[in-house]
């Protein structure tokens, strides 16, 4: 998550080289799918919500949701994310978790869930 952090780096070839970075894992298999979850609990820890704005927050999870290609790992993520959302007792982790839902992309089978 702290990789994350330097997408919004304001030194530019850091943000680039990152950005490639998260580029090169979406090619990898489910490298990167495997550590959404984690990432996306450690942006929106409560007590980090107090230096990680929404705003950054919503654009390093756009990019990083962006790059899900797979149907599948799309599938399984709507999965995990809903049922954080149930788990969630914290009014901006529901707030974080409702973007990333509504960052996916739905099919017939994540509706079924």
């Amino acid at each position: 998550a702290e990789v994350c952090l330097c997408l919004e780096d304001s030194e530019v070839s850091i943000s680039e080289q990152v950005h490639s970075l998260f580029i090169d894992l979406a090619r990898k298999g489910n490298t990167l799918y495997n550590i959404i979850p984690d990432i996306i609990s450690r942006l929106s820890n409560p007590e980090r919500s107090k230096t990680i704005t929404t705003e950054v927050f919503d654009r390093i999870m756009r990019f990083i949701l962006g790059l899900i290609g797979k149907e599948r790992q799309n599938e399984l993520l709507v999965e995990k994310l809903c049922a954080r959302l149930c788990e969630s007792r914290d009014e901006r982790q529901w707030r974080d978790l409702s973007f990333c839902l509504n960052q996916l992309h739905y099919n017939e089978k994540c509706l079924k869930n």
